[in-house]
């Protein structure tokens, strides 16, 4: 379990791609403190299992489904990303509950300055949009952020990114059509697998209001 506050930027030292999988060694420093092999860490929102650890290095070996499903796949050597590792129980909750099982990717559509702030708006794909609230949460390669605003005849969220976060991850790499790993609020999920197992009914707005919601 993660935070999303993203501790460091990293980058990608080496890739080994073997027959269906890939073993990637990231360079580190914070991250190591106290890290041993077996430890969780979570690389752009994906929590992968540390395999190796070498001065300031790690590795991981990341799956066939993991490369399918995340941006994984599109490391390349020198990349940058995003580090946390996993929370303790006593530790601060700063961001929200994030798992590091990346829900789906989505597409950068927009990047720009609003003032001192940075306007970003995701593409996403029409399945998922019900998870997503009014200032709701949402892991954006593993960074908590809040949604500013949903477009559901667009299908995207914008959200509104303060300069040190912008600046201190990957988010200032960006570029537009770029690909994301997206991680929806848990709590919406469970709440929804909770209801269709207590009802056949279609689940709507008005049923909500109607359970109590």
């Amino acid at each position: 379990m993660f935070t999303g506050i993203i501790e460091e930027l990293g980058s990608v030292k080496s890739i080994r791609k073997n027959e269906k999988s890939q073993s990637v060694t990231f360079e580190g420093k914070k991250v190591l403190e106290q890290t041993k092999i077996g430890d969780s860490i979570a690389v752009n929102g994906v929590c992968q299992t540390v395999v190796s650890l070498k001065g300031n290095t790690f590795t991981v070996d990341i799956s066939e489904t993991t490369l399918k499903k995340t941006t994984l796949i599109d490391l390349q050597t020198g990349l940058n990303v995003n580090l946390e590792r996993a929370m303790k129980l006593s530790d601060r909750l700063g961001g929200h509950l994030v798992q590091g099982h990346v829900n789906f990717t989505a597409i950068v559509e927009e990047i720009k300055k609003s003032g001192e702030m940075y306007l970003l708006a995701f593409k996403i794909p029409d399945l998922y949009l019900r998870y997503f609230i009014d200032e709701g949460s949402v892991a954006v390669d593993g960074i908590s952020l809040t949604i500013s605003e949903i477009d559901k005849s667009s299908s995207s969220i914008t959200i509104q990114v303060i300069p040190h976060t912008f600046e201190n991850t990957i988010l200032k790499d960006y570029k537009k059509g770029c690909s994301i790993n997206i991680e929806t609020d848990m709590v919406g999920r469970f709440i929804e697998s909770f209801i269709r197992d207590q009802t056949s009914e279609n689940i709507t707005k008005t049923k909500l209001i109607q359970w109590g919601y």
